[in-house]
């Protein structure tokens, strides 16, 4: 391994280089080496092409959760006025959330009283229903028997 020595790339990947002596004015360089090291960068390159390719749903994801905080994924430092005024803002959603709850547990207690007043109603009506059938049924009766009676006082005005 004396001709050859260790480096560590971008990607913390060891790998074996030859040693190429320092081309002075008097040799010209070698082309083949120069290609071999262009083939070599062009591969690296590609690499890190394919690697941020396979990033870029994450690169848009975290500038979306950033816009969606209004801070640029470029930001370093949450200027202290921004962080006072979102805790003022968080502090504000808070107590109209805790209004709303207020409001919806009185809702629906007030619901809930006003479908007990329906049940009771609806029952009610059941029963005055029921009631108006057996009365009607009973007029009905009476009108018959009172037809009957106003024949039989007939018959018996003109027996006499």
């Amino acid at each position: 391994m004396s001709g050859a020595h260790i480096v560590e790339n971008t990607n913390n990947e060891k790998i074996e280089k030859p040693n190429i002596p320092n081309p002075t004015a008097s040799t010209p360089p070698n082309n083949e080496e120069l290609l071999k090291s262009i083939t070599d960068l062009k591969d690296r390159l590609k690499k890190l092409d394919d690697k941020l390719e396979d990033l870029e749903p994450f690169i848009k994801i975290s500038r979306f959760i950033g816009n969606l905080f209004g801070k640029s994924p470029n930001d370093t430092q949450e200027n202290p006025k921004d962080a006072q005024k979102k805790e003022e803002a968080l502090k504000k959603f808070q107590e109209e959330n805790t209004k709303l709850n207020s409001k919806i547990t009185g809702l629906s207690a007030e619901k809930d009283k006003l479908d007990k007043e329906k049940t009771d109603l609806t029952n009610k009506n059941k029963e005055l229903t029921t009631e108006k059938e057996n009365l009607t049924k009973e007029k009905t009766e009476l009108t018959n028997k009172n037809a009957e009676l106003q024949k039989q006082v007939k018959e018996l005005e003109q027996s006499q």
